[in-house]
């Protein structure tokens, strides 16, 4: 898997990269805002063009998404591919060795040396442009050598801190393409994007119940007059829909139900990682059957189940090389099963939508999803949003949305949000503790609608706990 380190690290390793269609987009349709990790910039892309982010300060995207699988080690370059890599503040200056306040024509001849002494290549004259709002760019082009032609620009706001904007293309000339590496350029700026300017949902608080899990798993499940929670200590919690607890189901053989689903005949499907089982529970806490063990479920998994539009039941199994979806039959007959992620990944949640896919939190790729045959239809999910720091839960709506936790690149005190997306990914309504009423918002912890459109939330961490009903309502 490509290194995301730093942008020095791409430069100085093998550099093998295949290189990636360019889609046909307008110059100046660039829907895209990319933020940093660190949040000490932002750039725009077209959209479409996707991102794979690194650590701190740095960004590698590609065109297409064909062109990503390109990037992350396959094959298949074609002509007018473009790869671009963005280095911010603290990798130009810790890493490449440009001190803050350096003259912007010394600082790219610097960088030019750099870039060159790594990868063979010889640029050309550097140019200083003039650019809006004042500032000012170094534009410096290959003119022979390396396997890739190479463009890059160092843009500079009088700060003294720099912005590094590199192009890799398949095409001998990249002026047939230079408007539109100039654009993509010029939109890198310090600091964080400010959200769209859009008419978003409010959300009213219907109730909340503090202090409700003794062991903070959450998992919900929502019937059509009915919560359940599960909560490690004392089992699944039953609700009612006006939020009083109306009794707990309790079965001795499960030590921390992590997901919950509801089988056909009515009872409930257990994901027990700590068991390393999944098992079917009756209402009154019967045992009716279980599958698995440890060895069939590796580590604490499985933390996931859910039931498939022909029945079949979906596990995730954690190996050391990677998290594995297992199905099996609702007899509890195993199928097959495919990997999603790679050995590299970090799946932290995992939800089936009601388009049938399973969409996949990945800590270092984003949301990725899946149909249920294992195929990768989307490693990009949610592109256009990227204000986000930390996403925890991810959960598809039974209403074709979808919603999440969040914490906001903008925000100073790195406060959690509850994100509300519409089906392509858009931000349609964002709530703070504030807007919901509630003290605080501790890390929510899985999502489920009401038959009715309300939504439930279970939410918890050291410092507490709660349980909570709020309406959305459209702008």
């Amino acid at each position: 898997m490509l290194s995301r380190r730093t942008l020095v690290v791409v430069f100085i390793s093998s550099f093998i990269l295949a290189l990636f269609a360019v889609p046909v987009v307008a110059q100046d349709s660039l829907e895209q805002v990319i933020v940093a990790p660190d949040n000490s910039y932002h750039f725009r892309l077209p959209e479409g063009w996707l991102v794979l982010p690194g650590d701190g300060g740095t960004h590698i995207a590609a065109s297409s998404e064909s062109a990503f699988q390109t990037l992350l080690g396959g094959e298949g370059a074609q002509p007018g591919d473009i790869v671009v890599l963005v280095a911010g503040p603290d990798t130009i200056a810790g890493e490449i060795g440009i001190a803050p306040g350096t003259d912007l024509e010394t600082a790219a001849a610097t960088f030019g040396s750099d870039m060159g002494g790594d990868m063979a290549l010889t640029f050309g004259d550097i140019e200083i442009l003039d650019i809006p709002d004042g500032r000012k760019a170094a534009y410096n082009q290959t003119v022979e050598g390396g396997e890739q032609p190479a463009a890059f620009y160092l843009l500079d706001d009088g700060s003294g801190q720099l912005i590094a904007v590199v192009f890799l293309a398949t095409d001998d000339d990249l002026t047939a393409q230079a408007d539109l590496l100039y654009e993509i350029a010029i939109s890198a700026q310090l600091g964080g994007a400010e959200m769209p300017d859009v008419a978003l949902e409010s959300a009213e608080l219907v109730w909340v119940k503090p202090d409700v899990f003794e062991n903070i798993d959450g998992a919900l499940l929502v019937t059509e007059d009915t919560i359940f929670v599960s909560d490690g200590v004392s089992g699944i919690q039953v609700y009612s829909l006006d939020g009083e607890l109306t009794g707990t189901i309790t079965n001795d053989e499960l030590l921390v139900p992590t997901s919950l689903a509801l089988a056909e005949n009515g009872n409930i499907w257990v994901a027990d990682g700590f068991g390393n089982i999944v098992a079917q529970v009756s209402l009154d806490g019967e045992l009716v059957m279980s599958f698995g063990g440890e060895d069939v479920f590796s580590g604490i998994s499985p933390d996931f189940v859910a039931v498939g539009p022909d029945g079949s039941l979906y596990a995730n199994d954690s190996r050391d090389e990677g998290t594995w979806m297992q199905v099996w039959s609702p007899d509890g007959e195993f199928l097959s099963e495919f990997q999603i992620g790679t050995a590299e990944s970090y799946i932290w949640n995992i939800d089936m939508g009601p388009d049938g896919n399973l969409y996949v939190v990945d800590l270092g790729s984003g949301i990725l999803v899946y149909d249920l045959a294992g195929n990768l239809i989307n490693e990009n999910f949610a592109a256009s949003e990227t204000f986000f720091r930390y996403v925890p839960v991810f959960v598809a709506l039974d209403d074709g949305t979808f919603v999440m936790a969040a914490e906001i690149l903008e925000s100073e005190d790195e406060a959690m949000e509850i994100v509300h997306l519409d089906a392509e990914g858009s931000v349609i309504g964002r709530f703070a503790a504030a807007d919901l009423g509630l003290e605080a918002l501790y890390n929510p912890l899985d999502f489920a609608l009401t038959a009715d459109g309300d939504l439930i939330v279970t939410d918890g961490n050291m410092d507490g706990s709660q349980l909570f009903r709020i309406t959305l309502t459209a702008p």
